[in-house]
């Protein structure tokens, strides 16, 4: 997390994956009953930012700590240094909030960033699979919620969701999942295309000198090609979802630079393919003669 993204996060309204707070939750407050609900209301919070809703399912969640939830007159956020407050780091965060919930969350990141001479304090909830139920009853200071409930977020307020919704969200997650791990299968068959196209005659990559016979191998050629290139862009876009979880910031930047790998890989593949026929049919060709 950088300033230049949290600039951009502070310009955008609440809603179902962005929670902001004027000051940190008093969990190491001396008062035990205090302390216990405003730990409870992180949880909450927390939770209802990874179980999102059906709108924002697939994307990376945030809670802003130091930023008025409201826009002044100015059309900017109030920001509030939480330098001098204590704050947790991302391992006691992820087991306060797993010891509510099934299934766990995989992780949580947290961040301090500073901003006009303020230190602002995020937590970042990277996208979930899953749906993650209480297995505790929460007591916050304004609302009891009991185990076995599922939060979720409605542009700025949290609420239990009901079972049509929880089928709904969880069904969008799980389709998010398979899109991010596996490449469509549309992608695929445009590069089949594309290089089959390409290698069938089309300017620079002319197998041999004899149209006819480019004309002839030329889809065969192509669908190996093609073949070729969709596992590598399969097994590629697994390692490429892995970086965009561990660096959910960089989710356009590193998609970027795939594309690009994966482009200039299929050019350098086919030029060598192109020439090495060009050999195979002067050797033929000489042969011949």
């Amino acid at each position: 997390m950088d300033a230049r993204k949290l600039q951009q996060l502070l310009s955008q309204d609440e809603g179902a994956s962005l929670d902001f707070k004027q000051e940190f939750y008093k969990i190491y407050a001396g008062d035990p009953e205090a302390k216990e609900r405003q730990k409870h209301e992180l949880i909450k919070d927390i939770l209802s930012l990874a179980n999102g809703n059906a709108s924002v399912a697939g994307e990376t969640a945030y809670l802003i700590i130091g930023a008025s939830n409201e826009f002044n007159a100015a059309g900017n956020r109030d920001l509030h240094d939480t330098s001098v407050s204590r704050l947790p780091d991302s391992v006691a965060l992820l087991g306060m909030v797993n010891a509510f919930c099934e299934p766990p969350l995989n992780e949580l990141q947290c961040h301090t960033v500073d901003i006009e001479g303020k230190q602002l304090f995020i937590i970042a909830i990277p996208f979930s699979p899953h749906l993650h139920e209480l297995t505790k009853r929460l007591q916050t200071p304004s609302q009891t919620y009991s185990k076995y409930v599922t939060l979720v977020r409605h542009n700025e307020s949290v609420e239990i969701a009901s079972a049509k919704e929880r089928a709904a969200i969880l069904k969008l997650k799980q389709t998010k999942l398979a899109e991010m791990e596996n490449p469509p299968f549309l992608v695929g068959g445009i590069v089949g295309f594309a290089l089959g196209f390409m290698v069938g005659g089309i300017a620079p990559f002319q197998l041999t000198e004899d149209e006819d016979l480019n004309r002839e191998i030329g889809p065969y050629v192509g669908g190996v090609v093609g073949g070729v290139l969709g596992q590598t862009i399969g097994a590629s876009h697994h390692l490429k979802y892995r970086f965009q979880k561990k660096y959910p910031d960089r989710f356009l930047f590193l998609e970027r630079i795939w594309f690009l790998t994966i482009t200039l890989g299929g050019y350098i593949l086919l030029s060598l393919i192109k020439e090495s026929f060009k050999k195979i049919w002067r050797k033929i060709t000489f042969s011949k003669r």
